[in-house]
């Protein structure tokens, strides 16, 4: 298989994205609830905060990506190394800033940016990988990787929530940016080749 350790570090990088994941999503609500004061604003109350946040970052989601492969396009302007690695630091850096937040404003900025770094990410880690793959092979692959993302969850969840049960949920949320920082050292590794 061509480019085989680019794409086993790609496949590690998504692995850890999985580890950390599943405590971001399952605790993130719950720190809001109970970390912070949600301002009622006109119809805005802590049930309609929550499906107002998800269209905005869906909204920031679809604009970033436009304007990423607007840029990418042009050749040389950004690597896929600089990206990868930009937004899983940006991400970790994120998770703790949120964990650690109590003022809403604050962590609604952090966490519409934590959830666009990985909005961000996972398109150019699938591109990467693509790019290292034989055709006849694609398939099982992108099987592989998305059942490693999901074995990564299904680990990672169980760790965080008992972090997040035993100590409490800001601590659970950094216990989630840690199982990311392994993926810092293997962006490297895959970035070995031209990318």
């Amino acid at each position: 298989m061509k480019g085989a350790p680019v794409l086993l570090a790609l496949l590690a990088i998504t692995l850890c994205g999985g580890l950390a994941s599943e405590g971001f999503d399952r605790l993130s609500t719950a720190h809001f609830l109970d970390d912070t004061v949600i301002p009622v604003i006109g119809p805005l109350n802590s049930v309609t905060w929550f499906g107002v946040i998800s269209l905005i970052g869906s909204g920031l989601g679809i604009l970033a990506s436009q304007l990423l492969i607007a840029r990418m396009e042009k050749k040389g302007t950004v690597s896929r190394t600089s990206v990868v690695m930009s937004t899983s630091a940006g991400y970790i850096l994120c998770l703790v800033l949120f964990a650690v937040g109590r003022s809403f404003w604050f962590m609604l900025l952090v966490f519409l940016l934590a959830g666009l770094m990985r909005t961000i990410k996972e398109p150019v880690l699938a591109a990467w990988m693509n790019d290292h793959v034989d055709e006849k092979m694609r398939a099982t692959v992108f099987s592989t990787s998305g059942q490693l993302d999901s074995f990564g969850q299904i680990i990672g969840g169980p760790i965080v929530g008992l972090v997040a049960q035993q100590v409490s949920i800001p601590w659970g949320l950094v216990c989630t940016a840690f199982l990311l920082l392994p993926a810092l050292f293997l962006v490297p590794v895959a970035g070995k080749k031209r990318d």
